[in-house]
């Protein structure tokens, strides 16, 4: 069915609603016996006139279907990128950060490669990277603090002030920087806030 069929049939069936609105109004304020309608008959006429209104009500629910579907896809597809490191079409490193949603600019890909999680460095467009707010700059990992819990063994980066789990000592090694591992106590790592 096309589109001007179905803005047709709608324009019909809003122009039906609105006759059976006046004609119930208008049995509604003058006597009954002036209409000299069986109510069964009057019945049927009004549930006719109700499926005359079925195009406009199907289209109407089909544009809500779309809208919020467009709305979800929207969300899935902002979560995908918080909390990952993203590159655009250039060599430039992003991190997509959690808390408040904001986006810092990383100098080098080793910071690209301590921030990525399991699903790598994901590509974005200029667009999309722009809707997740202003961008600043993140300390760069080869000049980092790196700690150790002396209790549980966890090591962090520290970035902004921020701590960064860090799963795996590849980065490390790949940045000659596992000897610069310090090891605290809990107390000194909980002044960092947890970046992710």
């Amino acid at each position: 069915m096309g589109e001007k069929t179905i803005n047709e049939i709608a324009r019909n069936s809003m122009l039906a609603v609105l006759v059976c609105f006046l004609f119930l109004l208008a049995y509604l304020y003058f006597e009954k016996q002036h209409f000299m309608i069986d109510k069964t008959v009057l019945i049927l006429l009004f549930a006719g006139l109700g499926f005359l209104f079925l195009p406009s009500i199907t289209r109407l629910v089909k544009r809500l279907k779309i809208s919020s579907f467009e709305l979800e896809l929207s969300s899935i597809d902002t979560r995908t990128f918080v909390g990952e490191v993203v590159q655009t079409d250039t060599e430039k490193y992003y991190y997509i950060a959690k808390e408040g949603i904001s986006v810092y600019s990383l100098q080098d890909r080793e910071s690209a490669d301590i921030l990525k999680s399991y699903k790598g460095i994901l590509q974005i467009s200029k667009d999309k990277l722009k809707s997740f707010g202003t961008i600043s700059e993140m300390e760069s990992a080869k000049t980092a603090n790196i700690l150790r819990s002396k209790n549980q063994g966890d090591v962090f980066i520290i970035l902004n002030r921020k701590k960064f789990y860090i799963s795996s000592y590849a980065p490390l090694i790949d940045m000659n920087r596992r000897d610069d591992i310090k090891d605290v106590d809990e107390e000194e790592l909980r002044k960092y806030e947890t970046g992710r």
